[in-house]
């Protein structure tokens, strides 16, 4: 607000002197600066692996930012990170492509955002709590708002309490935690919904304490996470259980679903998933069946649901 009227007031003065450099730096501040309209939503969806055994890290990141952008969202409010895209890989028999099934649809379409070395623990975490230079441009910044809800989705490897980022080093459940505490306080969000998809995925939800807050994990604390099936083209597993399973969830919304997280949780049962998704709602502040899966997923908080379904 105010920093951004004194940076447009200095502008003409910039100009007048006559230093191209020092003019491009306040513009280029100006527009990484930019705002959104107040209450949009946002998504950060991260997949932190890499290597062609990896792949179906990367197509569960894309299904979801897929999903995303079906359902509303706006691609400027979607902070993608891939720390591998794997379409371009020698070893994929589908050039250019990412696919959760067998010749299936191309899902890397997406604008990514940040990619391969740029994906650490420590730009996820500056990402979330707006530590960045501010020379970053928007497109890799979180400029949501106290009246945003915003998803972030994390899905790799995991041991019990980190997420491991690149193969060498670790995101852990007290830093996300930490991470999250200082976005509410920082008044970056009305509601935050965390889903997880990694081995031990609860572990990730167990250091949550701020208000407003849910996670979803993919599988308990003492156990993995579940590819879907194996590929005989490309010789890897294309997606993991979970998330396929999310997808599938999610191609049945609209804009105007009144589906509650409830009904996500009752959705995606231990028998299909072969893992055993956990909700972490109790710092909600509503009961999970009050709480509309479109409210993450739609481009503007829609508020409270008027129907929720049995």
């Amino acid at each position: 607000g105010q920093s951004r009227a004194l940076l447009l007031a200095t502008l003409p003065l910039v100009a007048h002197m006559g230093d191209p450099r020092a003019l491009a730096l306040v513009c280029l501040v100006l527009l990484a600066g930019a705002s959104p309209a107040q209450g949009e939503n946002w998504a950060v969806i991260v997949s932190t692996s890499r290597f062609w055994f990896n792949y179906r890290h990367t197509a569960n990141a894309l299904l979801v930012y897929r999903a995303a952008r079906r359902l509303g969202i706006r691609d400027e409010n979607i902070i993608l990170m891939l720390a591998d895209t794997h379409a371009c890989s020698t070893r994929n028999a589908y050039p250019g492509r990412v696919c959760a099934e067998d010749g299936g649809e191309n899902l890397f379409d997406a604008e990514v955002d940040y990619e391969d070395a740029d994906v650490t623990s420590d730009a996820i975490l500056r990402l979330l709590t707006d530590r960045l230079p501010l020379s970053t441009p928007a497109n890799r910044r979180l400029l949501s708002d106290a009246n945003s809800n915003v998803l972030v989705y994390l899905t790799g490897h995991g041991s019990v309490g980190l997420l491991k980022v690149q193969d060498h080093e670790e995101l852990t459940a007290p830093e996300l935690a930490d991470a999250i505490a200082a976005m509410h306080a920082q008044g970056r969000f009305r509601r935050l919904l965390l889903l997880a998809d990694t081995c031990h995925a609860a572990s990730l939800l167990a250091d949550l304490r701020t208000p407003g807050v849910a996670g979803l994990a993919s599988s308990a604390v003492d156990e993995d996470s579940i590819s879907r099936r194996s590929s005989a083209d490309i010789g890897v597993h294309l997606v993991d259980m979970f998330t396929w399973h999310l997808s599938q969830f999610l191609a049945t919304l609209q804009p105007t679903s009144t589906a509650s997280l409830a009904d996500l949780v009752r959705a995606l049962p231990a028998s299909i998933v072969l893992s055993t998704p956990v909700l972490h709602a109790g710092l909600l502040g509503a009961q999970p069946a009050q709480v509309r899966v479109i409210e993450f997923f739609a481009p503007s908080y829609l508020g409270p649901a008027r129907r929720i379904l049995a």
